[in-house]
């Protein structure tokens, strides 16, 4: 399922030809990695898996504090980038 969409997304990069473009290639582009982690880690065996796993889920209980928390249930501080 993961090589599906790195076709896809390759595919769809591909057809990207216009300068004003660059939103979606970024898009693309971190889809690619995030791709590339969950095959490395899939790759290595049930412990990483749970890991992952485990991962997903504490993401969800913490955005799901951060809403509980704020009075209109949107974020009202500023975003950050890794």
């Amino acid at each position: 399922m993961l090589h599906l969409r790195a076709y896809a997304w390759g595919h769809s990069m591909g057809r990207l030809d216009d300068v004003f473009d660059f939103q979606a290639h970024s898009a693309g582009c971190r889809s690619l990695c995030e791709i590339v982690v969950d095959l490395a880690l899939l790759t290595k065996g049930a412990e990483s898996v749970e890991r992952m796993l485990a991962w997903e889920q504490r993401e969800e209980v913490r955005s799901a504090k951060t809403m509980a928390e704020t009075p209109s249930g949107v974020q009202q501080h500023a975003v950050t980038f890794c």
